[in-house]
């Protein structure tokens, strides 16, 4: 029977920039894409099970910008009745795309933030999102909607559930010059894409006849 006791003991090579002496989380992200937050009644501290990367981190960070988690896991206590191990898993979060968000709550730099590009951006709001981080939600959000493409928004708005993308997005596309390409029309869907396609078509007859009225 396997053992499900997790001790430090357990845990793979510390990360070089977020593990912290004085942290009171430690977390660790595995390859299979899973989080797991762990304390015990004898040392009161939380471990993250990650396969080959260890952070740990002071949970203050987790009992402010991630209210939905657990109480067990908010104040750093041992659930009874899961003995002396209590622990939960999230799935669907890389090391790389957690060290984005700890990069927001340990800056290299005030005046500007670490993620920068698109992608990154995108990182932080896959990892706000799994985790419940409404803040850092709302800054990925707000990044995004100055650096992603209006087919970028509605794919990612549909899948995060930004719904104040949408509209801009599918207006910006129905203004626009080009034709949807075979790659856009994958990710924002054979319904927006024939809605777009219709939309032009009923702008481009209303423009022409205003044109041939002579009202110009």
């Amino acid at each position: 029977m396997p053992n499900n006791t997790f001790s430090p003991q357990n845990l793979l090579k510390p990360h070089p920039r977020f593990y912290f002496a004085d942290g009171g989380l430690t977390i660790q992200v595995s390859f299979c894409c899973s989080l797991c937050f762990s304390f015990t009644d004898t040392n009161r501290f939380n471990i993250l099970q990650v396969t080959d990367t260890l952070y740990k981190i002071h949970s203050v960070f987790i009992q402010q910008h991630a209210p939905r988690l657990p109480p067990s896991i908010q104040h750093g206590t041992a659930a009874a009745r899961y003995g002396t191990s209590s622990h939960l898993q999230l799935y669907g979060v890389e090391p790389s795309q957690f060290d984005l968000v700890l990069s927001l709550f340990y800056p290299k730099s005030l005046l500007k933030h670490e993620p920068e590009s698109v992608y990154e951006w995108l990182d932080v709001l896959h990892v706000s999102s799994t985790l419940h981080m409404p803040e850092i939600f709302s800054l990925a959000v707000f990044q995004l909607t100055l650096l992603a493409s209006p087919v970028q928004k509605i794919e990612w708005g549909h899948r995060y559930n930004v719904k104040k993308w949408l509209v801009p997005a599918f207006m910006e596309l129905v203004g626009r010059m080009e034709d949807i390409n075979l790659e856009e029309k994958k990710k924002i869907g054979e319904r927006g894409a024939t809605m777009i396609q219709s939309l032009r078509q009923e702008m481009k007859g209303r423009v022409e006849s205003f044109v041939v009225s002579g009202d110009v």
